[in-house]
């Protein structure tokens, strides 16, 4: 926030101070960090400096479990950004009143390949592996189901930051020509935890045909394809 001098704000408290820059604040001067702004202005005490883990750089909705009931009630500012009720006694820091998502949660967001046209044979399988949780995702299966039957298993390991994606090949899979393959894609045991959001695990691609190679007869006395 920017300020020309520091008798700006009478009372100033309770809020979320987060940059990626090198300055946090001007307030008659440039502040790199909240214990600065702190010990200059005497106020902002009970304030944080953390990243709020927005969805994304347009859903403004918070995920950072510390800003949970962290605030303190404005009697002029009753509901929040979606229009529900703001905990009367104490409410969650910010414009949005929000449910911490679980430490541990992930799922797969996309099946990247193959994409129609591909060739009958052996294709690379990749999807896109998503960290719904707070903490940093270190491992996690990823698995994959062809028509009902579950054909690969990955065991994903890396370091994957929260509210981040991130491309995986999980292996490769025969594809014959003339059969509609139903994919279901999905991951289980993020660090090794039981995932308590089944719902956002996985993601599904439905009629997936490989392409015909060669030559065939449409039609006539003895047609590949009537």
């Amino acid at each position: 926030f920017y300020a020309d001098n520091t008798g700006s704000f009478t009372a100033l408290d309770y809020n979320n101070y987060y940059t990626t820059g090198s300055n946090l604040a001007f307030w008659g001067a440039n502040y790199g960090n909240l214990a600065a702004i702190q010990t200059a202005t005497g106020q902002n005490g009970n304030a944080q400096s953390v990243d709020p883990l927005y969805f994304t750089d347009e859903d403004l909705h918070v995920r950072e479990g510390s800003l949970k009931n962290a605030g303190t009630p404005v009697p002029e500012v009753t509901t929040d950004i979606d229009g529900e009720d703001r905990d009367p006694s104490n409410p969650d820091i910010g414009a949005d009143r929000f449910t911490p998502p679980p430490v541990n949660d992930a799922g797969v967001i996309a099946i990247n390949a193959p994409l129609q046209p591909f060739d009958a044979g052996l294709n690379a399988v990749n999807v896109t592996l998503r960290n719904y949780g707070l903490d940093t995702l270190r491992t996690v299966n990823i698995l994959l189901d062809v028509n009902g039957t579950n054909e690969l298993s990955y065991a994903w390991s890396g370091a994957l930051a929260p509210n981040s994606n991130e491309t995986v090949s999980i292996g490769d899979f025969d594809f014959s020509e003339g059969i509609a393959y139903n994919l279901l894609a999905y991951t289980n045991l993020p660090n090794g935890e039981a995932d308590t959001v089944a719902t956002n695990d996985s993601t599904f691609v439905e009629n997936l045909y490989a392409a015909y190679d060669g030559l065939y007869t449409l039609g006539g006395t003895d047609p590949d394809f009537s």
